[in-house]
């Protein structure tokens, strides 16, 4: 079991609770992992910071991350890690 968080610095237009909350569950089927927590920090502020642990069943960390990457970059505006 790989274990990794993923930290993402976002700009979302909106609210960022709903959109993050409708696409997590989708999210992991997608990247093959599993979610195990999440957190908003700075969530007042125009770019926040969430930070979501991941744990995978057996794929490289890199895999995972890069994964995760690449789907965060279809629901986001602007995105790095």
């Amino acid at each position: 079991m790989v274990s990794r968080t993923v930290r993402a610095f976002l700009w979302i237009l909106g609210n960022r609770d709903a959109i993050l909350l409708a696409t997590l569950n989708h999210m992991a089927a997608w990247c093959k992992c599993e979610i195990k927590s999440f957190c908003w920090k700075n969530a007042d502020a125009d770019v926040c910071i969430l930070d979501i642990q991941l744990s995978g069943g057996g794929e490289e960390v890199e895999e995972i991350e890069s994964s995760t990457k690449e789907y965060l970059e279809t629901i986001c505006i602007s995105f790095y890690f």
